[in-house]
């Protein structure tokens, strides 16, 4: 994907329709022969830049967005631990969506671990923090099951939640920056990739819960 295509995508598109317009994006790329190389600013368009990078942690790109000073971060998504020195650089610091019930459901595969343990699946808007799901909570809602739904189907439906509630906490978060609540993290478990037999634990668990939904 070219830079200037990034303000085009889908969620970059929902927070500019919302009034929260994003000005830089952080592209992070994946092709290792951009791991070596310094990150770079890009401008776009006018007041778009786009900062490239093999690595959000990078000195160099936290060193921009600093100069850049923007007012809050929103994390699209991914298996990336962001350090505290990129966290900060905004001064309301960086919104992530997650797909469990904090502090209960942390890491991955949070969906299936949730249907196992009998925990509705959930959205959470999280301040984030330097850790897997550590951060403040700002706001949780759960996503209800519907007929034939499958775990693609339960994400793909969080997923659109998670954009309007990224726009909500965000809004919040310009109103008042004290808001959130610290997770107790005795009280949950950081979950792991599922083994294929567990998965299909998962899924088989699923079914059963949406033919008894069906029955009543």
């Amino acid at each position: 994907m070219q830079p200037s295509q990034l303000f085009n995508v889908d969620l970059m598109q929902y927070l500019q329709k919302a009034g929260i317009s994003p000005y830089i994006v952080v592209y992070r790329t994946s092709q290792m022969s951009e791991k070596k190389r310094s990150p770079k600013l890009i401008s776009v368009g006018e007041n778009q830049q786009v900062i490239k990078t093999y690595d959000f942690n990078d000195p160099d790109c936290v060193q921009i967005l600093q100069l850049l000073q923007p007012d809050l971060l929103i994390y699209a998504g991914g298996l990336n631990i962001l350090h505290a020195s990129l966290l900060t650089t905004a001064r309301l610091g960086c919104l992530g969506g997650h797909y469990g019930f904090l502090p209960t459901i942390r890491g991955m595969a949070t969906v299936e671990w949730s249907v196992i343990y009998d925990i509705e699946p959930t959205v959470a808007i999280q301040r984030m923090k330097p850790g897997v799901d550590t951060g403040d909570i700002i706001m949780q809602q759960a996503v209800p099951l519907k007929k034939n739904d499958n775990f693609k189907s339960i994400k793909k439906r969080s997923y659109e939640i998670t954009k309007k509630m990224l726009v909500q906490c965000a809004k919040k978060l310009l109103e008042d920056n004290s808001i959130g609540t610290t997770q107790n993290l005795a009280k949950g478990k950081q979950y792991y990739r599922m083994h294929p037999w567990v998965r299909a634990i998962a899924k088989k668990k699923l079914a059963d819960l949406l033919a008894e939904k069906d029955t009543r």
